[in-house]
């Protein structure tokens, strides 16, 4: 299973990823943060690509975001890769006070995300 989100919810895809083990779940995650003004960089480029190599191996993406479900572009392209490669998509959701996993959003599916389905 890959991890995707924004580096802002860093601390939270860590407690998913926990959770997600104890589980017994093989997690694949985002580790490197690229500031702000380097969201261009060739760095930024070979992570993104990264990224979508482990979400190739996985049999499944969460999608890790806060109540407002926040999703940045990096985050978007993700889940519409997945989608493409046929991953399900399923959300972890902090509220208050706790981590919710949620299987495949209704409201959110594939097509609100610009894929090919």
């Amino acid at each position: 299973m890959t991890l995707c989100g924004s580096m802002r919810f860093f601390p939270q895809m860590l407690d998913v990823a926990a959770e997600l083990t104890r589980r017994g779940v093989i997690v694949l995650a985002p580790f490197a943060v690229i500031p702000t003004g380097e969201q261009s960089s060739p760095v930024k480029s070979r992570l993104d690509e990264l990224h979508l190599r482990k979400i190739a191996l996985s049999d499944r993406v969460v999608v890790v975001t806060d109540s407002s479900l926040y999703v940045g572009e990096s985050t978007r392209a993700e889940i519409v890769y997945a989608v493409d490669n046929g991953k399900p998509i399923s959300w972890a959701v902090r509220e208050p006070l706790r981590v919710t996993l949620i299987d495949e959003m209704a409201p959110y599916a594939p097509k609100n995300f610009g894929g090919a389905r």
